[in-house]
C-alpha cells in the first residue's frame, strides 16, 4: 500500500480518536448535569421530574454505548485497511456493528425526543437537538448498512476471484 494511502487511513483513526475523546467529555458533562438535576429532583421528590432525569442518564448512556461500538469498528477497519485487507469477512462484520451501533443510537434518540416531548420542564432546543443527531445517527447506520451490503458482494467476488488464481 502507498504512502498516501496509509496516511489517509492514519488520519481517520486519528479523527475517530478524537471525535471519541470529544464525546466522551460530551457524555461525562451531561452526566454530571443529568446527576445534579437528580439530586435537586430527588431532594423535591417530584417522581416525574426523578423518572426523567433517569431516562435522561440512560439515554446518555445508550448514546455512548452505539457511539463507542461504531467508533471502535472502524478504527480496527481502518487498521485492516492499512495493510490492504479490503474485502474480508471481518471489514463486512464490523461495517454491520458500525450500522447497528449507529442505528441503536439514533433510535433510542428518537424514542427519548418523543418521550421528552411530554415532559413539562423540557427545552425545546433539547428536543431540536435531540432530533438532529436521531437522523445522523439513522443516516450514518444506512449508508453503513449499504456498504455492508456492498462489502459483502465484493468479499464474495474477491473469494471467488482468489479461488479461481
Amino acid at each position: 500500500m502507498n504512502k498516501r494511502t496509509n496516511m489517509v487511513f492514519t488520519l481517520l483513526q486519528i479523527i475517530a480518536v478524537v471525535i471519541a475523546a470529544v464525546g466522551t467529555a460530551v457524555a461525562v458533562e451531561f452526566g454530571i448535569i443529568g446527576g445534579s438535576l437528580l439530586s435537586i429532583f430527588i431532594g423535591k421528590q417530584n417522581t416525574a421530574d426523578i423518572a426523567y432525569a433517569i431516562l435522561g442518564l440512560l439515554t446518555v448512556i445508550a448514546v455512548a454505548g452505539g457511539s463507542y461500538v461504531a467508533l471502535y469498528q472502524f478504527f480496527t477497519m481502518c487498521q485492516r485497511l492499512k495493510h490492504g485487507t479490503a474485502f474480508t469477512a471481518a471489514n463486512e462484520k464490523a461495517m454491520h456493528r458500525i450500522a447497528l451501533g449507529c442505528g441503536i443510537s439514533g433510535a433510542v434518540l428518537g424514542v427519548m425526543m418523543v418521550a421528552f416531548m411530554f415532559y413539562q420542564g423540557a427545552l425545546l432546543a433539547l428536543i431540536e437537538v435531540m432530533c438532529l443527531l436521531s437522523v445522523a445517527y439513522l443516516c450514518v447506520g444506512l449508508v453503513a448498512y449499504a456498504l455492508e451490503l456492498l462489502l459483502r458482494r465484493a468479499t464474495a467476488i474477491q473469494e471467488e476471484n482468489d479461488l479461481t488464481i
